[in-house]
């Protein structure tokens, strides 16, 4: 018998190659998944360590009464927004004394962030009117009624919008990895805020999170083609409560 010649069959080549392929197949899931939270884990971080400090580092070190930053309008149509500001800049838009609008797309520029969270879109902000009121007579007080922004765990079930938080100063959020209704990381050619479209009609706590009430949604994220009982939800939320930031301002000698 002759000695087996050392090249492969072509029967043999197609097998090797299969099994590659589903070796393949079956690591590119866990890959994209890792990918999604390791993504996940650095919003939330950006948020808590960055964000955060940042609006409360604004707040002592404006003149006059502290008061938190205005959000950056998400208007379209000629970049204006109410006071003359230019929608989508990354700079707080302010009417006077007052925010040109109290929900918006967080003021990076003005906070000195990066323009955007791990999936390109901008972070979107809301904000306690009168906080964030630049007027003598308004600002942090500890004098104030406390805020009506507040968080709900949303229509998750056995939590239909239960109250998670009241009092709160400002909130946060990314629309992560769906983008639904965020405010794209870049501007069209006319310099106007891309917006990216709403969430479908289903999906309730994410349209919750941007119809510019006092109303916030915060939950566990839920993927319907995983689990068809729970609506999508992927927006990670955070907020910044009134005593909190009233506290820091009495430690930074800005409120007695």
């Amino acid at each position: 018998m002759h000695p087996r010649s050392s090249g492969f069959t072509l029967i043999e080549v197609a097998i090797v190659l299969t099994i590659l392929a589903m070796l393949a197949g079956g690591l590119l899931v866990p890959l994209s998944d890792s990918l999604e939270r390791s993504r996940r884990n650095n919003a939330e971080q950006e948020l808590r360590e960055q964000i955060l400090p940042a609006l409360l580092g604004f707040s002592a070190s404006t003149p006059d009464v502290p008061h938190l930053p205005c959000p950056d309008c998400r208007r379209n149509g000629g970049g204006n927004c109410p006071g003359g500001g230019t929608a989508g800049d990354g700079e707080e838009d302010r009417d006077g004394d007052a925010c040109a609008v109290a929900f918006g797309a967080l003021p990076w520029a003005t906070l000195g962030l990066a323009a955007t969270d791990p999936w390109g879109s901008r972070y979107s902000y809301g904000v306690f009117a009168d906080y964030a009121d630049a007027d003598d007579d308004k600002g942090v007080e500890l004098s104030d009624n406390d805020p009506d922004l507040y968080i709900t765990r949303g229509t998750l079930a056995d939590f239909q919008y239960a109250v998670q938080s009241n009092g709160v100063a400002a909130v946060v959020l990314s629309h992560g990895p769906n983008h639904f209704g965020a405010m794209a990381g870049n501007l069209d050619s006319g310099g106007d805020p891309i917006l990216i479209g709403n969430p479908p009609a289903s999906n309730d706590d994410e349209r919750e999170n941007l119809d510019g009430d006092n109303k916030f949604v915060m939950r566990p994220p839920a993927d319907p083609t995983l689990n068809s009982s729970v609506e999508e939800f992927d927006d990670i939320v955070v907020w910044l409560s009134s005593y909190r930031l009233r506290g820091f301002l009495v430690d930074a000698g800005r409120l007695p």
